[in-house]
């Protein structure tokens, strides 16, 4: 499983772009101007199905999450990755990757 590098998509129901960067135990997310939006720290737990991924949240638009860890679960297959997050310090990750109640989904491919 590759997750590291530059995957780009869009979130459910939305249409902006989003760039997604991976490298080492950061990552970073840009919009379509390729201004950052938000970055932090990750970690990934691969033992569980779908896997486990607790974001912690350095930089987001919502200063009230800064410091806050995200939690999610993903699915990679080829070149593709869906996330479901739930809320940065919620203490709810999601049981599919499905939206609403909350949580949020996004569809990325490789760049």
């Amino acid at each position: 499983m590759k997750l590291q590098g530059r995957w780009s998509g869009i979130e459910a129901g939305r249409t902006e772009k989003i760039t997604l960067i991976f490298s080492d135990n950061r990552f970073a997310y840009t919009d379509s101007q390729s201004r950052e939006i938000g970055s932090g720290t990750f970690i990934v737990n691969r033992t569980k199905q779908p896997m486990e991924m607790d974001l912690t949240f350095e930089k987001i638009p919502s200063p009230e999450h800064v410091g806050k860890v995200g939690l999610a679960i993903f699915e990679l297959q080829g070149d593709e990755m869906k996330i479901a997050g739930c809320e940065p310090g919620s203490g709810q990750r999601p049981q599919s990757i499905v939206a609403g109640q909350g949580v949020r989904v996004f569809t990325f491919r490789r760049e």
